[in-house]
């Protein structure tokens, strides 16, 4: 038997042998060393072996969801939390079915806010773990977990809100977007709240010239170590800069209308604007029958043309802030390509992040303020910061 296990049936033999009828019962933390399995039937155990037969009052102290779950589940038991050394709250079944569902999708319940200050959804399948590693100091309290889809959260949080508007009573929840293309039109209410990376995505944040240096200048890092610092700054807003094209074309071909393009094809990424026009008119030629009316023989010369002015508009602004404009995600992937990493992406960008923290970065610094400032102030109903 594990020494929980062990643990358990010694605290039941105590309980059984030594409770009396209408007795007073105080357990603190009955799952230490326990299986969640385990736990997700001990509470039930406890109260159909022990507390009904002989009447006893049994109080528990845990930290572990299962029980808490267990706790909602059973008309017998009642949940407190102990917020402080002075204040202990009930906490009531929630009857709103919205609120409930909601939680369901997002993979969370109110147990939750019993044991971390608030759940921290992230966008990104390496979010969870870059903030828990980078700003432990900030998120440490709180529970981190990866959205799994933008639009399907999105449409849960203004559930949630609204609930909230309706009086439903819940634990603080914070939701972390990527800017992407769609800045967001959600603002935070006051258990809702909602951060927008105010650069591309969470990666731009990591596209820290002096810290990408000097693990790319070390062969332990890459097969092929690159000789100098300015070296990667060129290369990185080299390959930064190229992205600006795939943008532009986006940008008019959106203009230009093309119905049939869910969105434009990847054959497009790292191609000339006559490339990509050559491209799409021969999609557009598989939609012929749609387009009955489009002159593709001036199509390809006035789309090349269309670009060169949206690049030519755009291209002051991507050069002074490639950093925040660039798409981060698309950078880390190419400079893995480039120079033949030895180590995971992930791996990589833990070690940027390390480098940073120790630092101090500006970009370091910038993101532990937007997380203070997200799980800290206080919000108006309206979404404004009480200063």
């Amino acid at each position: 038997m594990s020494s929980g296990e062990k643990g358990l049936v010694l605290t039941f033999l105590l309980i059984g042998r030594s409770s009396a009828d209408h007795g007073v019962v105080m357990l603190d933390e009955p799952e230490l060393h326990l299986n969640p399995a385990v736990c997700k039937d001990l509470l039930s155990f406890i109260v159909d072996n022990y507390s009904t037969p002989k009447n006893l009052q049994i109080i528990v102290c845990s930290h572990s969801p299962e029980i808490l779950a267990g706790a909602f589940d059973r008309d017998e038991c009642a949940l407190y939390h102990l917020e402080s050394s002075k204040k202990l709250s009930k906490v009531r079944r929630s009857d709103e079915e919205n609120i409930n569902e909601a939680l369901r999708r997002l993979g969370t319940s109110e147990s939750e806010g019993l044991l971390y200050k608030g759940t921290i959804f992230v966008e990104g399948i390496h979010d969870v773990e870059l903030l828990e590693f980078g700003f432990s100091s900030t998120t440490g309290k709180f529970k981190i977990k990866d959205l799994g889809g933008r639009q399907e959260v999105e449409k849960q949080i203004r559930l949630l809100q609204e609930a909230e508007k309706s009086g439903a009573k819940m634990s603080p929840r914070f939701f972390i977007f990527d800017r992407d293309d769609a800045p967001s039109n959600l603002i935070s209410s006051n258990n809702i709240r909602v951060l927008q990376w105010k650069r591309r995505c969470f990666e731009n944040y990591l596209i820290d010239v002096d810290a990408i240096s000097e693990l790319l200048m070390d062969s332990d890092v890459t097969r092929t170590p690159m000789k100098s610092s300015g070296d990667v700054a060129l290369m990185l807003k080299d390959l930064a800069m190229q992205h600006l094209d795939s943008e532009v074309i986006k940008t008019v071909a959106a203009t230009k209308k093309i119905d049939g393009f869910s969105h434009i094809p990847a054959e497009t990424l790292g191609k000339s604007f006559s490339e990509s026009a050559i491209i799409l008119r021969e999609k557009i030629e598989s939609l012929k029958y749609k387009m009955s009316d489009l002159d593709l023989s001036s199509w390809a010369s006035e789309f090349e043309k269309l670009c060169m002015i949206e690049r030519n508009s755009l291209f002051p602004i991507w050069d002074a802030d490639w950093v925040s404009q660039c798409n981060g995600k698309r950078l880390f992937s190419e400079i893995q390509k480039k120079v033949t990493l030895n180590m995971p992406i992930l791996a990589f960008k833990r070690r940027i992040l390390l480098q940073m923290r120790a630092n101090k970065s500006e970009s370091w610094l910038m993101v532990d303020g937007l997380l203070s400032c997200l799980l800290t102030l206080d919000i108006n109903t309206d979404g404004s910061v009480i200063r």
